[in-house]
């Protein structure tokens, strides 16, 4: 057989045929133990195994200095385009002008400027509900990334709590063995999985007020923990997020920010207004993300 790159370094040759090993000696030939068993031409990359008859598989390094001008390796770019649709939300508020008068003479309260910013708060929440359910259900699930809760006889709940940390960093490798170049850098988790995050030794927590949805809830080492309290309580989901645009899982693309219509009072009093927003979501390459479950 003809190794595709070549020349060939000398003595770079291993051979692994069924259980045996051949290692090339450095003259071109290749030995099984004190044993001939094949020859090695370092300039063509042809080798020739005394035992044609079981498949073998080879591991080499080749002289990339001096490799033919025509037979240079190619890394090559590919752009595609994928249709990214955008899609609106909206929400009203209403509320009696009897109401705005009281608050208004009563607390000083305008009623109206509370309602604009609780509206912005409920579009922005159920856009990131969104988007986690779209990770969620995207994400390749992994029978093996589960991790019981139950606290086993002789180990304390602390030290049961920490040994959560080696599921993390399984569901972490599984995704660095899909890409091969990357691991996890946050693991998004329901309210169940958050009791066992938050009692660990290593978690830091993070400052948190007037939480609306899901929010950032500190670090696990170099993980950034995210809290969802309307996804399953006992799943989590490990993912990667990248500073450029090769290295997008998913991506969120705001087409229109958070705008309202003027208030309208009807002739009964009642007020209302409107709020409306446009975006789009996509998922690109779900391998950056794996899905786990704590069972009870």
């Amino acid at each position: 057989a003809a190794l595709r790159w070549h020349p060939i370094v000398p003595g770079s040759v291993k051979v692994t045929q069924g259980t045996d090993t051949l290692v090339d000696d450095g003259a071109g030939k290749l030995m099984k133990d004190t044993t001939e068993a094949g020859t090695v031409n370092y300039a063509t990359g042809v080798v020739t195994l005394t035992d044609a008859a079981t498949a073998a598989t080879v591991a080499y390094a080749y002289n990339n200095e001096f490799v033919q001008a025509n037979d240079v390796p190619e890394l090559g770019l590919v752009l595609r385009s994928t249709d990214v649709k955008v899609k609106a939300r909206h929400l009203a508020v209403m509320f009696a002008y009897e109401a705005k008068y009281e608050l208004q003479k009563e607390y000083t309260f305008d009623i109206e400027s509370e309602l604009t910013k609780m509206a912005a708060g409920e579009l922005n929440y159920e856009i990131d509900v969104e988007i986690c359910n779209d990770l969620i259900n995207g994400a390749p699930e992994d029978k093996t990334l589960t991790w019981s809760k139950a606290q086993p006889v002789g180990v304390t709940l602390m030290d049961h709590y920490d040994s959560f940390n080696a599921k993390l960093v399984e569901g972490s490798i599984k995704i660095f063995e899909r890409t091969k170049r990357i691991r996890a850098n946050w693991v998004l988790v329901g309210t169940q999985v958050y009791t066992v995050i938050s009692n660990m030794r290593n978690f830091n927590a993070a400052a948190t007020s007037n939480l609306n949805g899901p929010f950032f809830a500190g670090t696990l080492g170099d993980l950034k923990v995210y809290v969802n309290p309307v996804m399953d309580a006992y799943t989590f989901l490990l993912g990667y997020k990248g500073n450029g645009l090769f290295e997008a899982g998913y991506v969120y693309c705001p087409y229109m920010p958070i705008m309202s219509s003027d208030l309208v009072t009807l002739r009964d009093m009642s007020s209302q207004k409107g709020f409306i927003t446009m975006y789009a979501t996509k998922m690109l390459n779900p391998l950056l993300y794996v899905k786990g479950t704590v069972t009870a």
